[in-house]
């Protein structure tokens, strides 16, 4: 089954201390964070983009999960846009 949540208040964000856009949580269903990082490594830098993908992080992750194997890697740092405080109030 395929979950998408859209987090308006950040709860998730909180949760898993995600920083910036596009990033990647995997958390088990005893809601331990498994991994937290980058999708695949095409961005080497911010709008530097790689001419081809040589890392599948997320992929990886969830292929060992489902293997039931340890996930080789739990952090990568993910390259992307800020994830902003929400406004006071919201």
């Amino acid at each position: 089954m395929k979950t998408v949540v859209l987090d308006k208040r950040h709860v998730w964000v909180r949760k898993v201390d995600a920083t910036v856009t596009p990033q990647a949580a995997v958390l088990s269903p005893a809601d331990t964070l498994l991994y937290i990082g980058r999708i695949d490594n095409r961005y080497v830098g911010f709008g530097k983009r790689r001419e081809q993908v040589t890392l599948h992080d997320l992929r990886d992750t969830l292929n060992a999960i489902l293997a039931g194997g340890p996930v080789s890697q739990s952090r990568t740092q993910a390259v992307g846009c800020d994830i902003l405080d929400l406004p006071a109030g919201e």
